[in-house]
């Protein structure tokens, strides 16, 4: 049984226009069939790939809750960081300003004299730059050890081998007497042996304001900055000597040691922002020992002592000054000498 219009199927152009349709309706068909049977598969590889991830093991993948809340945590770790630098930064600039003005008020000595020599030195109040001006000090003292000696005639270890002392003391301009004692020594005794007995005979009780072993009455002695310099890494003393009737004395005192060398150096301090006086200081000392391995069994030692104290109208010292230093001014050279007698007998 045939449909449609018995006239359409003798026109042509009918005809053909149908069989394309009918052709385009197939072509049709077959491509959603291609297509159908990709995606099929399409989900069939997805679904294996599926099965694949979810038989793995967990990674360590972070999620991006974890990923933010790293790059927040690094974010306030920087900030903390980039504070404390500032604040480096601050303390290393209010540093640097308060040492250059303080070294611009220590003018360089260029040239060693045998007469006065003072110079009052200074030391800072603030505990940032407190210790470097101790330590500036201190080794401004061991770096003219040498030149110091040169001046005053301790030559050292090619002069000739016997010992030598001397012990003078002077009226200065300045109202003062200025006491110069030298010494050298050669110690049959190895370097390790002799140190800690210089150390111990001379340089500590001189560094306490007296010549003699045992201190005269009435002297107090007070370690200052024990604390600040037990942090440190260097043999460093700060002491305030007081004697009753007389202004207390600032002295820093430091040990350098080398493989060969042991170097003893100490100085009044004339100012200590912590410690102001309400005078200028009347006495002043300076101290070089330095002991020397000239072979295994020989030690060379090099003493250099001065000090400034200030004088009676008489130009002769008080009855206090020389209750201080433990002996009369007449007899400090033989007070010492004997100090150091006994380190070359000792022992033998």
């Amino acid at each position: 049984m045939q449909s449609g219009d018995p006239k359409d199927a003798t026109n042509p152009a009918k005809t053909k226009l149908r069989l394309y349709n009918r052709f385009k309706q197939r072509e049709h068909r077959s491509l959603l069939r291609s297509e159908t049977s990709y995606l099929q598969q399409a989900i069939a590889t997805l679904h294996a790939q599926l099965r694949q991830l979810q038989a793995r093991p967990s990674t360590s993948a972070l999620s991006w809750r974890d990923v933010a809340a790293g790059l927040q945590a690094a974010t306030a770790a920087s900030l903390d960081e980039q504070a404390d630098l500032q604040e480096l930064q601050r303390r290393q600039q209010h540093f640097l300003t308060a040492m250059t003005h303080w070294v611009a008020g220590h003018s360089v000595q260029r040239g060693l004299s045998t007469q006065s020599t003072w110079r009052d030195l200074s030391v800072l109040a603030d505990p940032a730059t407190r210790f470097a001006s101790l330590d500036w000090v201190s080794k401004n003292l061991y770096y003219n050890t040498d030149a110091v000696f040169a001046t005053f005639g301790l030559c050292g270890p090619t002069a000739n081998m016997r010992d030598q002392r001397a012990f003078k003391y002077e009226v200065l301009e300045t109202g003062t007497i200025q006491l110069t004692w030298h010494y050298h020594l050669f110690v049959d005794k190895p370097l390790d042996d002799v140190a800690p007995r210089v150390k111990a005979l001379f340089w500590a009780p001189r560094m306490e304001g007296r010549f003699t072993l045992e201190p005269p009455p009435g002297v107090a002695v007070h370690c200052l900055d024990a604390e600040m310099l037990a942090t440190t890494a260097v043999d460093m003393e700060y002491k305030r000597v007081q004697r009753g009737g007389l202004e207390p004395l600032n002295v820093l005192a430091r040990e350098f040691r080398s493989l060969n060398t042991r170097t003893l150096v100490g100085s009044s301090i004339a100012f200590d922002e912590a410690w102001p006086r309400t005078a200028p200081l009347q006495r002043h000392c300076k101290v070089w020992v330095l002991c020397e391995r000239l072979s295994p069994t020989q030690t060379q030692v090099r003493i250099l002592a001065m000090s400034s104290d200030e004088a009676a109208s008489t130009l002769r010292l008080s009855d206090a000054e020389t209750e201080r230093m433990g002996a009369h001014i007449a007899k400090l050279g033989d007070v010492l000498h004997g100090n150091l007698v006994n380190l070359v007998v000792a022992d033998q």
